[in-house]
């Protein structure tokens, strides 16, 4: 898979958690938000952003008891961030996971929840039993779950009825349409970068951009694809991506 591929993937995963994440009741998301790393104390300059955080979220989870037992515990957290990994080939993607467990014990959240999904079985195997080792004897402090396993513990947790398809339905819609900034893929990552750091106008047409990216996901996941309903979302989508386009 290429890099770019990898990418595209990997932001329609965080969409599709993201859609989860926004139909929960009561509970406020916080996308983007910057949180101690282990390289932070050896560089100021060292800055990093978590995917999700989300407030006030119930989850039920495998952790130990008092006896080193293995139960079942359902706990509301006041502020849990969530950390998402997809997976299609055989990359380095599994290597990142003892940063993922290292930055979870540090983290100023409550836990952090790490969800990933592996369509193809591609993880490593050894990375996964890694990852939920870590998990049970992290002190409740790390989460792991697939999605399919995330997706049921909400829909219990919240007497929802939310469907990996219909999700699914609205991540292919939205990498067969909008390719990421397809106009902007012949430019390097580092002028993109430029641009949107140094013009205000540039930086804020493409933080509207990402936002609608995740109401279409939310729309999607709420209301299916049936009724084209969400062709609005991808009209808003392309106008964002000329506006962008304009600055380069």
């Amino acid at each position: 898979m290429s890099g770019q591929k990898a990418v595209q993937n990997g932001k329609a995963f965080e969409s599709k958690i993201f859609a989860v994440l926004n139909q929960l009741p009561s509970v406020n998301v916080i996308k983007d938000i910057p949180y101690p790393s282990i390289y932070s104390a050896y560089s100021t300059k060292h800055k990093t952003k978590m995917e999700f955080r989300a407030e006030n979220i119930s989850l039920t989870f495998e952790t130990l008891d008092a006896y080193g037992n293995k139960v079942m515990k359902t706990r509301l957290f006041k502020t849990l961030n969530i950390e998402c990994k997809y997976q299609e080939d055989s990359g380095t993607t599994d290597e990142k996971y003892p940063l993922v467990y290292e930055n979870a014990l540090i983290s100023d959240a409550e836990a952090t929840l790490f969800v990933y999904e592996d369509p193809l079985k591609n993880i490593k195997r050894g990375a996964l039993e890694f990852m939920y080792d870590k998990a049970l004897n992290s002190g409740e402090r790390l989460i792991v779950m697939d999605f399919d396993c995330f997706l049921a513990n909400v829909n219990k947790q919240y007497s929802m009825s939310l469907a990996p398809d219909v999700l699914d339905q609205g991540s292919e819609l939205f990498q067969v349409y909008h390719l990421g900034l397809k106009a902007l893929e012949s430019l390097s990552r580092k002028r993109f970068n430029g641009v949107i750091r140094t013009n205000n106008q540039c930086s804020e047409f493409f933080d509207e951009y990402l936002h609608c990216q995740r109401d279409f996901h939310n729309f999607v996941a709420r209301h299916g694809v049936q009724s084209r309903d969400y062709i609005p979302y991808l009209e808003q989508l392309r106008s964002l991506r000329a506006n962008i386009s304009t600055y380069f």
